[in-house]
């Protein structure tokens, strides 16, 4: 759960950056 969470934050983080 706690991985999926920090997927999520660092996929999210990525999309911006984009």
């Amino acid at each position: 759960m706690i991985v999926f969470l920090y997927l999520t934050i660092l996929y999210y983080c990525t999309d911006i950056l984009a």
